[in-house]
């Protein structure tokens, strides 16, 4: 989950910015409910992704599931 989005222009520069990430196929964020669907190939560096979201503005703060605890 992504928050502190609240327009489709904040939708399109997360995606943007998250597939560039290696092993990011493709991101898609939910503006509205910050929900966010990464699908990927191979392991995802979680922390290079937060790093990548938070240098776009102190507004927006990753969630991560429980499931990427601990993960690379």
């Amino acid at each position: 989950m992504i928050s502190g989005t609240h327009c489709e222009s904040c939708k399109a520069l997360l995606e943007e910015v998250c597939r560039e990430v290696p092993n990011v196929r493709s991101c898609a964020v939910d503006y509205r409910t910050g929900r966010t669907v990464v699908e990927h190939d191979g392991d995802i560096d979680w922390a290079a992704f937060e790093r990548a979201v938070s240098e776009l503005g102190s507004q927006y703060r990753v969630e991560l599931p429980p499931a990427a605890s601990g993960v690379k």
